[in-house]
């Protein structure tokens, strides 16, 4: 958006031009204008109207002040507000956007533009779907603070979400409106300051201890079950490696160089180099001589298949600990109690390897090296985790003495 920020004896206002350009390496910040070369948008003001527009906004300010000097006033910003706008007509407002149609644009130029993966488009589809479902001609400007916190109850009430889920749509509606309040297409600004105060409580991390890994490893599987060796061997890879799921089925053949596997992840795109040990050389070894398609180094097994897999490898184990999780849904306070081999998934793999390496000694930073994490936000409740499991196992020196 083009404004004019106006100063002078210690007043200062900003005026809004009702011009924007979609890029600002296009704006000439020597001349104050739009530079020749910028392209436009389709159906949008050529650059040399906005040009035209923004010299006529000038002078309109410039004779605004010829005014009151005539006059030997110093103007309030209210006065010069005032002055302003009886000399310029107020432009006919604009016609609103249609929401749905500029979402569809948003999720087509983001993926066009970042290379936005399947599950990122997935979830704005599911906005999308919601928004629908929530009120089908919703429009830019119900979005108001009271709107918003309709859609809040409808999510809770009639989708029966938690909290942290309805936060998480939140941020993806943001995220939307955002863009299309830089680009003009929202002039509804609620969404900024609205805030839930809803309970978050802190989440659960699953991962598994040292006597569980233990009890995984010597588990004899039944022959029955014997589809379950490889699921327990990915498992492994990812519990010694820190490679999420979809890097250690992807794992090529050429990616394991000597001493290392180097990668560059599925969801991050993050060139990462994780130094080999007992565990993981072992596995590799063990399939070295397996014509896997792709040149792929360990066997492939799907996201849902591996979830549903690893819950069957871990009750057969006994892994199988209450494990309490509470949730609120508004004010309501949900507690359930599950036996751990329920929330045991693919990513359990890499909770493990940051929880365990923590916990031996291993410094954070290293850590994050491995698995790819650009800050200690993310790693803190793992680190929490490492300190208590390091504390516990310093008290079990108590019984030398």
């Amino acid at each position: 958006m083009i404004r004019f920020r106006i100063s002078w004896q210690g007043h200062r206002i900003d005026l809004a031009s009702g011009y924007r350009i979609t890029d600002p390496a296009y704006w000439n910040p020597v001349a104050q204008r739009v530079r020749t070369d910028y392209p436009g948008e389709p159906g949008g003001p050529t650059v040399e109207r906005i040009n035209w527009g923004l010299d006529r906004l000038d002078a309109e300010v410039s004779t605004a002040f010829a005014y009151f000097e005539r006059q030997g006033v110093i103007p309030t910003p209210e006065e010069f507000r005032s002055r302003l706008s009886s000399q310029i007509p107020s432009a006919p407002a604009a016609p609103e956007m249609d929401l749905f149609a500029s979402l569809d644009r948003f999720v087509r130029e983001s993926t066009a533009k970042n290379g936005w993966s399947e599950a990122t488009r997935r979830k704005f589809k599911n906005l999308r779907d919601d928004l629908s479902a929530f009120r089908p001609t919703l429009r830019f400007s119900n979005l108001t603070e009271s709107g918003l916190l309709d859609l809040v109850c409808f999510w809770r009430d009639r989708r029966d979400l938690t909290n942290p889920t309805i936060d998480k749509k939140l941020s993806f509606l943001r995220w939307f409106l955002n863009w299309a309040t830089d680009r003009g297409l929202n002039r509804t600004l609620d969404y900024r300051t609205f805030r839930t105060a809803s309970k978050h409580p802190g989440k659960k991390v699953i991962y598994l201890t040292r006597d569980e890994l233990m009890l995984l490893y010597k588990y004899r599987i039944p022959p029955r079950y014997r589809y379950l060796e490889k699921v327990r061997d990915l498992l492994f890879f990812c519990c010694f490696s820190g490679l999420r799921h979809s890097d250690a089925v992807n794992l090529r053949r050429s990616d394991v160089r000597k001493g290392c596997i180097e990668v560059t992840t599925v969801k991050t795109s993050d060139n990462l180099t994780i130094e080999l040990n007992r565990a993981t050389r072992y596995i590799l070894e063990k399939y070295k001589d397996a014509g896997f398609p792709d040149d792929r180094a360990l066997p492939y097994v799907c996201n849902q298949t591996m979830n549903r897999n690893l819950k069957t490898l871990c009750r057969l184990a006994g892994i199988d600990e209450p494990v309490r999780q509470t949730v609120y849904r508004g004010s309501r306070r949900i507690d359930t109690v599950r036996p751990k081999y329920e929330l045991i998934g693919t990513h359990t793999g890499r909770r493990t390897f940051i929880v365990q390496s923590l916990s031996l000694g291993v410094p954070p930073n290293v850590v994050m090296k491995w698995t790819g994490h650009s800050d200690y936000k993310s790693m803190k409740p793992y680190i929490d985790i490492a300190d208590d499991v390091k504390a516990r196992q310093m008290n079990k020196l108590d019984t030398l003495l």
